[in-house]
């Protein structure tokens, strides 16, 4: 299969309130049923230079246009550890054309990924760590008893009883490691599967952000004509993507609340607005 490497990509992550032309289906409607909360504006940053990719035509340019953002939290009480949904998407004001690969300009690209907020991705990893070690240890049993040196000489066959325990042992095992193989496919839908992912700032939120970064948790949907005899248009899995902070945890800094020379907390008066939070900045690939 063709594939084709998006070249590194800066999107700047604000607090705006997305436009109503750059709201779309697959983010939900705010305020209105939707399953998203609040949309927001992504862009490419505006003294970015477009990304480059060769191909047989030589050097060509990859130009985005603004698209929009939210952050679906996990329904209900009792969610502590589980993943938020992060949804985004950005139009092409380039075509891309590699080999077989053709996305047209204009045409919409939407990524979606896992998130979880800093003590979230702490209690998850803690949660899915044992169904990680369990699923090992069951992988390890089961690689014991079959192994040539070390493993169960029941099933050598020289005893037939011998040997027909051994084989309902085994399928015993085999269920385990299966069982257990389930629980932590099923756990790492909502948990972090590793205690490292990539975390940085996010808009509106004062704790930091992970990103999943597996291929199966992020993928990259086109919306194209359906297959089939109703037609219509469908979203269609194209990619993956991860994405990464630009700024490291030294180079953010986090302003206290200020004080006025009296000790009290400065606090704005009704007819102050707040300021947007500042924009923050992410490379994805």
């Amino acid at each position: 299969d063709t594939q084709f490497v998006i070249p590194k990509v800066p999107v700047e992550v604000t607090s705006e309130t997305a436009t109503a032309e750059e709201k779309d289906v697959l983010l939900g409607r705010s305020g209105e049923g939707g399953r998203g909360g609040a949309c927001m504006r992504i862009q490419p940053p505006a003294d970015a230079s477009p990304a480059s990719y060769i191909t047989m035509k030589g050097e060509q340019f990859l130009v985005w246009s603004p698209g929009a953002w939210t952050l679906e939290f996990p329904p209900g009480r009792g969610q502590q550890g589980k993943a938020s949904t992060l949804r985004f998407w950005m139009e092409l004001q380039s075509a891309i054309e590699k080999q077989s690969i053709k996305f047209d300009e204009g045409e919409k690209l939407y990524f979606l990924c896992k998130a979880w907020r800093e003590d979230d991705y702490q209690i998850g990893w803690k949660k899915l760590k044992p169904l990680q070690l369990r699923a090992a240890e069951m992988q390890r049993r089961l690689e014991a008893k079959l192994s040539h040196e070390s493993g169960d000489r029941r099933l050598d066959g020289t005893d037939a009883l011998q040997t027909l325990q051994a084989y309902g042992d085994m399928a015993q095992l085999v269920l385990e490691r299966d069982q257990s193989r389930a629980e932590l496919r099923q756990a790492r839908e909502k948990y972090p599967s590793r205690p490292n992912f990539p975390q940085g700032p996010w808009p509106g939120a004062e704790e930091w952000l992970a990103l999943s970064q597996s291929k199966n948790q992020n993928p990259i949907f086109v919306k194209r004509k359906a297959n089939g005899v109703l037609g219509g248009e469908e979203f269609q899995v194209v990619g993956s993507w991860q994405a990464e902070p630009i700024l490291s945890e030294d180079e953010y800094e986090v302003v206290d609340d200020e004080e006025d020379d009296d000790g009290v907390d400065t606090c704005l008066e009704d007819d102050e607005e707040l300021e947007p939070d500042p924009p923050i900045f992410y490379d994805f690939r």
